[in-house]
């Protein structure tokens, strides 16, 4: 995003998206270091170069600044498993979101976002609910169900309770994704094992397939 230059008086219409995004990127970049509890206006005014009364013109304090935060990081992570929904084979469609779901869903960002979501929760409901988690996991559950709407429309599948296979699959990548191989052939091949045997649970289109050593590692879990 290109460096905006200070200005005096009201910056212009055009420019306060820029000027919105750059306070969102520096925040973030900023909890990365500090994590939720530690994270302050004044350290994202310093980052972003702006001042705490160009950032309260745009977010109320805090809690909204982070809520941005987790809007902007959750949405790049929606954005590529959506990408990967778009077509092909539904049995590679589901090995690459699993493929992806490892990669991204384990790596440090993704933590600090996990402790975000816990924190945004806490904050919002003092302990009593988890209302954020809940909304995310509503938005996965729907990203799901709609592939495979897809799939059955496109006659690759017949499923008769899809709200339960969406479950289902989605409660499988996150119970597994810290578990899984990191990269390499050995997670191609899990991912490929996980995408099949999904299958064979919630349709009668699977066939037998010799077992492997990613067979093994999966029922194992």
């Amino acid at each position: 995003m290109p460096e905006l230059r200070a200005a005096r008086g009201r910056p212009a219409a055009s420019a306060a998206p820029l000027i919105a995004g750059r306070i969102v990127d520096a925040a973030w970049t900023v909890l990365l270091e500090t994590g939720p509890e530690q994270f302050s206006l004044d350290r994202v005014a310093s980052a972003a170069h702006a001042s705490k009364q160009t950032i309260y013109a745009r977010f109320s304090g805090k809690l909204d600044l982070l809520q941005a935060v987790l809007a902007a990081r959750t949405g790049l992570i929606f954005a590529s498993f959506t990408e990967v929904t778009e077509s092909g084979d539904i049995e590679a469609v589901i090995a690459e979101m699993t493929r992806r779901s490892a990669t991204i869903l384990s790596g440090p960002e993704v933590l600090m976002l996990d402790r975000l979501v816990d924190w945004i929760d806490t904050v919002q409901t003092g302990g009593q609910g988890a209302p954020m988690r809940e909304a995310l996991y509503r938005e996965m559950q729907t990203l799901l169900r709609g592939c495979l709407e897809k799939a059955i429309a496109q006659g690759q599948l017949s499923i008769e309770d899809i709200e339960g296979a969406a479950s289902f699959w989605g409660d499988g990548l996150i119970g597994h994704v810290r578990g899984v191989p990191r990269g390499g052939a050995q997670l191609e091949q899990w991912a490929r094992t996980f995408a099949r045997l999904f299958l064979r649970a919630v349709s009668g289109r699977g066939v037998i397939y010799p077992q492997t050593a990613a067979d093994t590692l999966l029922r194992a879990r």
